[in-house]
């Protein structure tokens, strides 16, 4: 996703990232959320809070895991200056544990990725699956 700021011209790639498209039931899967500046000046980021990123699993509509849920973060404000050309990643495992406590079922999902800038931006979702 390219973001464009009507305020002033900033060009942003943000794109969420995993290891595999399938995984075994209970299988840890990696992700990855990449931030790239794709202009030639250094572009800065604020941040709401003392969270930088986050990651969301789904099926459908209905949110079956966040990254962030049961963390906390500091309320503070911040900035972060992403450097020209510079890409910066955020890294986080899940064993498949939902909110609820229960493990995945076979089936089709979907993660993206947030850079909880303000205002935020989410990734296109990528779907991965849970196999035999």
């Amino acid at each position: 996703m390219i973001r464009e700021s009507a305020s002033s011209p900033e060009s942003l790639l943000v794109q969420v990232q995993l290891n595999e498209g399938g995984y075994a039931i209970g299988e840890p899967i990696e992700m990855k959320l990449i931030v790239t500046n794709l202009t030639s000046r250094a572009l800065r980021l604020f941040f709401p809070t003392a969270q930088r990123y986050d990651f969301i699993v789904s099926k459908g509509n209905e949110v079956l895991w966040r990254w962030s849920d049961a963390r906390t973060f500091a309320q503070v404000t911040s900035t972060l200056l992403l450097e020209p050309r510079a890409t910066i990643t955020y890294e986080a495992t899940w064993d498949q544990t939902t909110r609820s406590g229960v493990k995945l079922p076979l089936g089709r999902y979907a993660i993206k990725g947030v850079l909880t800038t303000r205002p935020s931006i989410d990734t296109e979702p990528k779907v991965f699956g849970i196999v035999d």
